[in-house]
């Protein structure tokens, strides 16, 4: 190409687009080059240019135009990048005991925001244990599960959709005070909101770790515990029931405001009482019932 002292081994650096044959060009505005005018000037074949200098037998490089040019670019992104994982939401709910172990109904959801999410990227299974509220001295061992999912290793796996899988449970401590649990992600792999469920569980006295701590005298922090879950107006009759151990329906009215309230307590009893640590009974009598508090759960 021209004289020998015009190209290098590779290219041509020219101010003009020639259309040699056996050659290409491209222009360096085209390559983003910024102060610097001409075009780059490649054979289609892997030979090189005569450069004058006998000597020189290396070549660096292939022949392809990527590996003759270094180009300059520019990376856009076209929308906002996704979350690198799913977000999930576990679902518990309390169900009665069976044979001397606890029992939750439990299951593992897409959370509500993240429904946009491709199927693809939705973990077959996420790993759940079960553990005391605030309470590190309680153990809780999973001892078997009915439905969706298995027990590996003491860890539960459970598949992400809308089937419920039956959880069985052991609480073992050396305080037999019933505990609230938490459903939770034990390896943190996932990003997995738990559960805290608001009813009490009774716990499995351990004979290893001794007698029962008798109840500590000062009840009132603890009580706070359970009674926070409560709506205001029940709150302070369950207070009065946990503190005096019975208390009046005529009581109840008046501590409540009006009959009317007094009825929509009657509907939710149940509801209520499974908040608390304690058994309530109910009682009637000529002048209404009377609730009565028969000990710990």
């Amino acid at each position: 190409f021209g004289t020998p002292r015009g190209p290098r081994r590779r290219y041509v650096l020219d101010a003009h687009p020639r259309a040699e044959s056996g050659m290409v060009n491209v222009s360096l505005a085209a390559l983003g080059y910024e102060g610097l005018e001409g075009y780059l000037l490649f054979r289609e074949d892997t030979a090189v240019f005569a450069t004058g200098n006998a000597g020189a037998t290396f070549v660096h490089g292939g022949n392809s135009l990527q590996e003759r040019v270094i180009p300059v670019l520019t990376v856009k992104r076209s929308r906002a990048q996704g979350k690198a994982h799913t977000a999930y939401t576990v679902e518990a709910r309390k169900q009665k005991d069976v044979v001397g172990l606890r029992r939750v109904d439990v299951r593992v959801r897409v959370a509500p925001d993240d429904k946009g999410q491709l199927g693809f990227v939705v973990a077959k299974e996420v790993s759940l244990g079960i553990r005391a509220v605030g309470q590190a001295g309680v153990r809780s061992v999973v001892k078997d599960v009915s439905g969706p999912g298995s027990l590996r290793e003491g860890t539960l796996r459970l598949p992400v959709g809308d089937e419920w899988t039956q959880v069985f449970f052991a609480l073992e401590s050396g305080s037999s005070e019933p505990v609230r649990v938490e459903v939770f992600h034990p390896e943190g792999v996932e990003q997995v909101q738990p559960c805290a469920l608001e009813e009490w569980f009774e716990v499995d006295w351990r004979k290893a770790a001794g007698k029962p701590e008798e109840a500590a005298p000062d009840q009132e922090e603890r009580a706070l515990d359970w009674a926070d879950a409560l709506p205001e107006g029940p709150r302070e009759v369950f207070r009065h029931l946990h503190a005096h151990g019975a208390i009046t329906e005529a009581e109840v009215i008046r501590m409540l405001g009006s009959p009317r309230a007094f009825r929509r307590f009657s509907l939710g009893f149940e509801e209520h009482a499974a908040k608390v640590p304690f058994r309530v009974r109910i009682e009637g009598g000529v002048e209404g019932k009377r609730y009565v508090r028969e000990g710990e759960r």
